[in-house]
């Protein structure tokens, strides 16, 4: 067992185990390494994007460096380097090849490493397969990274154990060979994938496949266990299907995020299908798809899972009288506000002149701070009650949703009367004076015909903007 000791220096435990390979990162790689995770649409993917960016960048230098020192005439490359977020939105793992040699570096963050754990993708999709498989250890505290043991394809199909539920292969410490050298200086390098990969994965019709993105688009995990793994190896092997996949889930991240000013949303949908292609757009936006969305809707076990499947339906269902009408129906008669919400959003996407879509508007703040570096939002939704009245909701965020508001930042709803409605909503600091709110928002229900006046603050300055109830 690899256990971590944090009493011990990078200098000090490269000692204690000196066949290995130690790598130090600084504080920038980690930035530019959660930069490039923030494509992804789900925490885990995320995190994965970022272990991977992370170990694939520290990795590549290193052999840039060996290859050359010991006069290896291959150069590393990094396998599907453009579409990599394609991988780790589904996969964990990076491959980097050396000619037609191919390294599968698999990291992972835990204090514990008993085992080399290989995702079966790596395995047993013929385009996939790797020669050599590399278990990787990143320490984000202490900011190193070690490559702890390889194996050979080989070695990994003849002893390691397949577990079915989760779709791995693990391999045991005790039969990996720690020094990569060993791999790189004898150059083991080969000429054609592993022998014992048969390339007779059929690919899927169009319709099974767009089957599976009206499932998958929007779930907040990889369905990579879930799905018969001839169906998932087949998708996942064709470019423009998994790329296409990941597409329509950010696509459904961003109908997701709570509001955003409506233009920014159509632009970003708009960017996204663009670099998608229109057959399978078709398919998707089918009456059987459609209906099957709305299926879910109904049988969906959580509000959040039937809140995802509402967003859905106000992406693929534009000017469908069967989506416009369930979603009326649950503007209607759903009891929880923010299903009933998300069901006015999506509304107003597919059919924008329905009398009960949400109204929204966005205005940017310019409150004395630079726009470039931290541009903020005031966001207004108006949604009609059954009462002839409407619900307001106020948000003020960052446009960049990674970005803090700064702190004492001040927002005030006045009457037609100039008197407050409710308390002055203002955002925090910790004890560093850094902000630590996302964003300030007020919701409250008022009378048809009301003028409103919202103020946003900050450092005595301050937006102010009117509202027609």
């Amino acid at each position: 067992m690899l256990e971590q000791n944090y009493l011990f220096t990078i200098e000090e435990l490269s000692e204690f185990y000196p066949n290995q390979l130690w790598l130090t990162f600084s504080e920038d790689d980690k930035q530019e390494a959660l930069k490039q995770a923030k494509v992804q649409s789900y925490p885990v993917a995320r995190h994965i994007a970022y272990l991977n960016s992370l170990s694939v960048k520290l990795i590549k230098n290193w052999l840039d460096e060996f290859t050359k020192e010991v006069g290896i005439k291959e150069f590393p490359q990094i396998w599907q380097e453009k579409d990599r977020d394609s991988i780790w939105e589904f996969v964990n793992g990076t491959a980097i090849t050396l000619g037609k040699t191919r390294l599968v570096i698999l990291p992972r963050d835990i204090s514990y490493i008993e085992k080399l754990r290989v995702p079966q993708e790596w395995v047993d999709i013929p385009t996939w397969a790797g020669h050599y498989y590399l278990g990787v250890q990143v320490e984000l505290e202490q900011n190193w990274l070690r490559v702890w043991g390889y194996t050979t394809y080989e070695d990994l199909k003849e002893k390691a154990v397949f577990d079915p539920i989760d779709k791995t292969y693990s391999l045991d410490q005790d039969d990996l060979t720690e020094d990569l050298n060993v791999m790189l200086v004898t150059h083991e390098l080969y000429e054609e994938q592993p022998e014992t990969v048969k390339d007779d994965l059929k690919p899927l019709d169009e319709y099974k496949e767009a089957e599976l993105f009206a499932k998958w688009r929007s779930s907040l995990y990889s369905p990579r266990t879930l799905i018969p793994f001839e169906l998932w190896s087949a998708l996942l092997q064709n470019d423009d299907s998994r790329k296409y996949l990941l597409k329509e889930r950010q696509l459904n991240k961003i109908a997701n995020e709570g509001f955003k000013k409506k233009d920014e949303i159509e632009d970003e949908i708009k960017k996204i299908l663009h670099e998608s292609f229109r057959g399978f757009r078709q398919v998707f936006r089918s009456q059987q798809t459609i209906s099957e969305i709305i299926e879910l809707i109904y049988t969906a076990s959580s509000e959040d899972s039937r809140r995802n499947a509402i967003g859905v339906l106000g992406e693929i269902g534009q000017g469908n009288k069967e989506a416009i009408a369930v979603l009326s129906k649950l503007i209607d008669n759903t009891s929880d506000k923010e299903t009933r919400w998300e069901a006015a959003f999506s509304l107003g996407k597919i059919d924008p002149e329905n009398p009960k879509a949400s109204i929204r508007e966005a205005r940017l703040l310019d409150l004395g701070i630079s726009l470039q570096k931290n541009p903020l939002l005031l966001t207004i939704a108006q949604l009609p009650t059954l009462n002839k009245k409407m619900e307001i909701w106020l948000r003020v965020c960052t446009a960049n949703e990674e970005e803090r508001l700064p702190p004492n930042l001040k927002l005030t709803v006045f009457s037609d009367s100039n008197q407050p409605l409710g308390k002055i909503i203002e955002s925090r600091k910790d004890e560093n004076g850094q902000g630590i709110d996302d964003y300030l928002q007020k919701r409250f229900t008022e009378s048809l015909g009301t003028l409103l006046r919202v103020d946003v603050t900050l450092n005595q300055v301050t937006f102010t903007h009117e509202i027609k109830v």
